[in-house]
């Protein structure tokens, strides 16, 4: 009996021994697994990612230097994306762009979910397909007047963002550019783009609210599909756009009010899936005011109060009887807590007349 109870007390003892060496190791290796991630989260990595560009990470920003055009990669299965950060993309937090880079390339940024906005630089022409892809956390992006083509995917189910603005210089906008951004509320298409391609805005459930120039012409299937929260749409074109149903699946249009210029409402009641909409023509002519000698233009939604500049700028805003009501600077103005009625913008020591509906 003494002896088995000696033999029992040195295997609980034994036993008690190892419990504390393997809880001692879980320690030491979870020290220098931090060690190890401090490391790679703070050391600096880079490399070349152009011709003439290259790239620097460091303390969670990334900078792109240099001058022309970056490089353009893929997604491959298995692997993942092809550019040279890739493997550090969770710990981008912030992208700086240089001043003298003209292109962002395919797949540049994709999958950066700890991006939560970024500045893309006025000599930037091109924006690469799903260049933003997957960003979950990007919220905002200004995309300066200048940019001309926004790339297929480019933004696709970057599902945090709720606000941008597209220039009136950019004139191509790609299949899939937003799709399944379920977080952005509003959109203006630029009178310089001509087609809204397939699927552009598919399943952007939080979209309220659309403006479409008079300069599209052609409307891709699966354009709106799955827009759930479609409220308004408005269509600046006197002529309705030969569409198929299949440009708003899923969405019951029938609950949607389509705001068309003064004139035009026999023309929409007669179109194909148009005819569908709660119509009503309250878009007055002359709504959008160029200014000829200048790279600049201004939108006025009546319907929403909201008035849209192609780049941002000091403006005032009066009455009709010369009272400042405004003094802002921006690339938009909101009407819709004034009156309706006519109101006057004064932007780059010009004025111009606005209407607002709501």
């Amino acid at each position: 009996m003494l002896k088995s109870a000696i033999y029992s007390d040195f295997l609980v003892k034994e036993k008690n021994v190892n419990y504390k060496f393997i809880f001692f190791m879980k320690k030491i290796v979870l020290f220098f697994s931090v060690c190890m991630l401090t490391v790679m989260t703070t050391s600096a990595q880079s490399g070349t990612c152009g011709a003439n560009l290259t790239w620097t990470l460091s303390d969670g920003t990334l900078t792109i230097s240099g001058e022309g055009a970056m490089d353009d990669w893929d997604y491959v299965d298995d692997y993942g994306v092809t550019n040279p950060w890739y493997s550090h993309s969770h710990l981008i937090q912030s992208i700086v762009i240089g001043n003298e880079v003209s292109n962002i390339g395919d797949w540049a940024f994709s999958d950066c979910n700890s991006l939560a906005s970024i500045t893309i630089p006025s000599g930037v022409k091109r924006i690469g397909a799903a260049a933003f892809s997957n960003c979950s956390s990007l919220i905002s992006i200004i995309i300066p007047n200048g940019v001309e083509r926004i790339g297929d995917r480019t933004f696709y189910r970057c599902r945090s963002l709720n606000s941008i603005t597209i220039p009136e210089s950019v004139t191509s906008i790609g299949d899939g550019a937003f799709e399944d951004c379920s977080n952005l509320i509003s959109i203006t298409i630029p009178s310089g783009v001509t087609r809204i391609g397939k699927a552009t805005f598919e399943d952007c459930i939080g979209l309220t609210s659309v403006t479409i120039s008079s300069g599209v012409t052609n409307i891709e299937v699966e354009a709106f599909e799955g827009c759930i929260g479609l409220t308004s749409i408005t269509n600046m074109s006197s002529v309705p756009q030969s569409i198929t149903s299949d440009v708003f699946n899923d969405v019951d249009v029938s609950k949607i009010t389509l705001h068309v210029p003064s004139g035009s409402k026999e023309l929409y009641k007669n179109a194909d899936v148009w005819k569908d909409f709660n119509i009503v023509d309250d878009v007055p002519a002359g709504v959008e005011a160029v200014f000829p000698d200048e790279d600049f233009r201004i939108y006025s939604n009546p319907a929403t109060g909201i008035v849209s500049l192609s780049q941002e700028a000091d403006v005032k805003v009066y009455n009709l009887h010369g009272a400042l009501l405004l003094h802002t600077f921006g690339a938009q103005i909101d009407l819709s807590g004034y009156t309706k009625g006519v109101y006057l913008l004064q932007v780059n020591g010009k004025t111009v007349k606005v209407i607002n509906g709501n």
